[in-house]
Order: structure tokens, then C-alpha cells, then sequence
């Protein structure tokens, strides 16, 4: 599973991977996440990303990134 940035052409570090809590949307999520070798965190748009396998690779990140935060809300 390999995220990619479409503006910056690297991969998003898995890991460092969350959902950006200040953005609200009714239809859309920002990611946070840092670029491999990077160290700053970047902010992405869904639609700014690209996945190996499609955008059902980053819709299934998504959910388990916004089941992640409903854990740990709970």
C-alpha cells in the first residue's frame, strides 16, 4: 500500500498519516502527513493523492483513519 503526493511525486509516510481535525467539510477530508525523507508535516487533499492501487486504496486509508479517531474517542 503506497500513497503518493501528486504535487510532490513522493510517498506519504503511513505512519505519520492522520486526519486534519480543524478541517471540516461536508464532503471531503485533509490528510496530514510527511513526505518519505521529509521531516515537515504536509497537509493533502484527497483529491492531491495518488495510490498504487487506485483511489479505493486511499477511500479504505480514509476510513480506517477516521475509524482510528472514532476509537480513540470511545
Amino acid at each position: 500500500m503506497a500513497i503518493y503526493s501528486a504535487k510532490y511525486a513522493k510517498e506519504l509516510v503511513v505512519d505519520s498519516m492522520r486526519l486534519d481535525p480543524n478541517y471540516s467539510s461536508a464532503t471531503g477530508v485533509r490528510i496530514c502527513a510527511v513526505l518519505k525523507g521529509g521531516k515537515k508535516e504536509r497537509m493533502f487533499y484527497v483529491t492531491d493523492l495518488l495510490a498504487d492501487n487506485g483511489r479505493q486504496e486511499i477511500q479504505d486509508v480514509i476510513a480506517a483513519l477516521k475509524a482510528k479517531i472514532h476509537e480513540v474517542a470511545t
